[in-house]
Order: C-alpha cells, then sequence, then structure tokens
C-alpha cells in the first residue's frame, strides 16, 4: 500500500477544470490501478511460466528418468554386488547412448567399471555380468579393473595396439 502524506493531487483538465483529490482518493486510485494491472499481468505471467515449464519438463523429463535410473541401478550394483562377490571393491557406471534414425537419443546398453582387490576367475565374471545384466534390464558391457590410486588414468581395451 502506497502512503502519501501530506499530498494533494491537482488534475487540471482544459485550463478551467480543477479537481482536488485527498490523499485516501488517491490510495484508492493508485492501488486499484496497480491490482487491475497486476492481475492481468499475473494471470498472463503464470500462464506463459506455465507453457514453459510444462515445454521444458517435456524435453528434460527423459534426461531426468535417466539419470535416476541409473542412481537406482549403481546403488544396487555397489549393496548387492559387494555382498555377491566380496572381490569387488567399487563399481561404476552409466548408460551407453545412441542415436537412431529419427535423431532420438536411446540408452540401448549399461557400460561398467568393475574395481576388484583381487582378481575374479571368469565363471564368476560370467555371472556377476548376468546378474548386471538381470539387474539393470538392459545389456551390460563389463570392464573388470584391479583396484589401483591410479584409477583414473586407466586405458584398455582389446583394439589398442601397444
Amino acid at each position: 500500500m502506497f502512503l502519501l502524506k501530506f499530498c494533494r493531487l491537482k488534475l487540471l483538465q482544459k485550463s478551467y477544470y480543477l479537481l482536488l483529490y485527498d490523499k485516501q482518493d488517491i490510495e484508492k486510485l493508485i492501488n486499484s490501478s496497480i491490482q487491475q494491472r497486476d492481475g492481468v499481468l499475473n494471470v498472463a505471467n503464470k500462464d506463459s511460466d506455465l507453457m514453459k515449464y510444462q515445454n521444458l519438463s517435456v524435453q528434460y523429463y527423459p534426461a531426468y528418468q535417466r539419470i535416476t535410473d541409473n542412481q537406482a541401478i549403481l546403488k544396487a550394483f555397489n549393496t548387492k554386488g559387494k555382498i555377491l562377490f566380496p572381490q569387488i571393491d567399487k563399481i561404476e557406471g552409466g548408460t551407453i547412448n545412441n542415436i537412431n534414425e529419427k535423431g532420438e537419443v536411446n540408452a540401448l546398453k549399461f557400460m561398467v567399471i568393475v574395481y576388484v582387490k583381487e582378481q575374479l576367475s571368469s565363471q564368476d565374471v560370467i555371472k556377476l555380468k548376468s546378474w548386471m545384466e538381470s539387474e539393470a534390464n538392459m545389456p551390460v558391457i563389463l570392464n573388470v579393473q584391479i583396484s589401483s590410486d591410479n584409477e583414473d588414468n586407466i586405458i584398455s581395451g582389446n583394439g589398442i595396439s601397444w
């Protein structure tokens, strides 16, 4: 609310017509004008903000859902996997995305790096991969590495000519 102390407004309409308003009349006039303007703007802003939000949510929800799915899968891998295979130190991973013919991004596979304290047998690796695919509900690309202090500098793969 605007407080107009000791204020008098003189409105002149054509030079011969004089109107005098007191403070309460001016406050009522100003407040009603502001309320009308804000009411119209708020409705317009709410509608346009709502449309913007809806459009953004449609665009970003699939990415958000994929991230939350990845987190749930990794939590399951790390908690259950360490129980099933005590050699596991930690597990990292995420979805591998592909772009189809329509230009849409699809999460088709889950890439996992399993850091182990000691080597796993080939039978255990097959069991681990099968269990991970059932947990992730998608194919899993599995990379098993011995834990070390230099984990961020690992380069591996069968396509490298050393």
